[in-house]
């Protein structure tokens, strides 16, 4: 009778070594997306405001060059 209970004890644990490396994994996932998606971000913005105005991008520049 002692061994079903000492079964199940071994599974619980391996769930719960199973549950931490899946929440392990999924931070270090989430802190290396988060400054890809960032840039990522950052280039569509740049795209988006040199497409669809270019005007306001050359004055940027131009501020940026006096500075």
């Amino acid at each position: 009778m002692t061994q079903p209970n000492s079964n199940e004890q071994e599974n619980k644990e391996e769930v719960v070594i199973e549950q931490f490396a899946l929440g392990l994994s999924i931070k270090v996932v989430s802190d290396f997306l988060k400054p890809t998606a960032k840039l990522l971000g950052d280039k569509l913005t740049s795209k988006v405001k040199q497409t669809f105005f270019p005007e306001d991008v050359l004055q940027e520049e131009r501020e940026q060059e006096r500075q």
